[in-house]
């Protein structure tokens, strides 16, 4: 069964008071798994989304809490990928790296990808395939261990009282994840540049959402505590 967290469940899950939310909110601080950012008070929620905001909170402490946010929701088809292969192997950790672009004029870019990605011969790949950013060098690589935060995730759940003993999401290599993830496949390229990520995010929004309310098996965002998800045992 997956376990669907209120809103203030994900609060405490993730450190956060209601007045710590609001601010974050307020300054576009504040995201979501899906690339998501309304949390409403009658929604539902799921631990992928109290990984999300943790992921915030680490990248902020290389980009500030603005820059932070809008990396993971921009890239949140990779911040869900990076979670379903840490709870799809947990004897390694998986991790969600972050590459700063930078080009001659100063203009900016980012490529998001699992830290096994994060090799210079990956890196120059993506470039090659990105005709619009030619001429961008990797300036730096950010790299967070997405499994220390589901660890963390669900340590603070149990001081709840809440079990999220189950798997945030279906295995990568697994049918369900194939097509719950399908919809990403609309996204352009991995390279954004900065001048174009509110574009990206707005697009990463709208597939996201779709997204969402497959894997809250929903017609609506969730009427009960508990719904069977779509990897849940028959």
């Amino acid at each position: 069964m997956r376990v669907r967290l209120t809103r203030n469940e994900l609060l405490a899950i993730t450190d956060h008071t209601e007045h710590g939310f609001k601010t974050k909110l307020r300054r576009d601080q504040w995201g979501l798994a899906y690339g998501g950012r309304y949390t409403g008070a009658r929604a539902w929620y799921g631990p992928e989304d109290a990984v999300a905001v943790h992921l915030i909170s680490t990248l902020a402490k290389a980009y500030g809490g603005n820059t932070a946010a809008l990396m993971t929701r921009v890239f949140g088809d990779v911040v869900l990928a990076a979670i379903a292969k840490a709870e799809g192997d947990c004897t390694v950790d998986a991790h969600f790296a972050v590459v700063d672009f930078i080009a001659p004029d100063g203009q900016r870019a980012y490529l998001a990808c699992g830290a096994h990605d994060a090799t210079p011969e990956t890196i120059a790949a993506e470039l090659a395939k990105s005709y619009l950013v030619h001429g961008f060098v990797a300036e730096r690589v950010i790299m967070v261990n997405i499994s220390h935060l589901i660890r963390t995730v669900r340590t603070n759940a149990a001081q709840l009282g809440i079990d999220l003993t189950v798997p945030f999401l279906p295995a990568p290599e697994s049918d369900e994840f194939l097509e719950l993830m399908s919809p990403y496949a609309e996204l352009p390229g991995c390279i954004v540049e900065l001048r174009n990520v509110k574009q990206r995010d707005a697009m990463a929004r709208k597939i996201g959402a779709r997204v969402r309310a497959r894997a809250m098996g929903q017609g609506g965002i969730g009427h009960q505590r508990r719904s069977r998800s779509l990897w849940a045992a028959a």
